[in-house]
């Protein structure tokens, strides 16, 4: 009979135990469900901010390409106004030559007329 009490008091304490084991597993588990789905959106949001990083670092680069190119495209015109003006100075510069010889010969024919009247 003391048998019967020792083993029916150990066998509700070993089920106590056990359903207390249970309950304490049950409660471990959603906690590893919880940390697994904090996990998963922790990676996703890093996922994301990673993409975006590599977007503006993309667009970054996009722009400096666009800079260059507008620059690239300023000092070519430059160079070409610069070039044009160049041109326009060489066909002033003769232009004043011819001019100034074109005046030369016109006042030695004068000349030359001249003296021949007044002889």
């Amino acid at each position: 009979s003391l048998k019967e009490a020792m083993e029916t008091t150990m066998s509700s304490d070993r089920e106590k135990i056990l359903a207390s084991a249970r309950d304490e597993l049950a409660s471990e588990q959603k906690k590893v469900v919880e940390l697994t789905r904090s996990k998963l959106a922790l990676e996703s949001k890093l996922r994301v901010l990673a993409q975006t990083a590599e977007c503006r670092k993309a667009s970054s680069f996009v722009q400096e390409r666009e800079t260059d190119m507008v620059v690239a495209a300023a000092k070519a015109e430059l160079d070409g106004a610069h070039k044009k003006n160049e041109e326009l100075e060489n066909k002033i510069r003769f232009l004043e030559e011819s001019h100034k010889e074109s005046l030369d010969t016109s006042e030695r024919k004068y000349e030359e007329i001249s003296t021949k009247y007044m002889e």
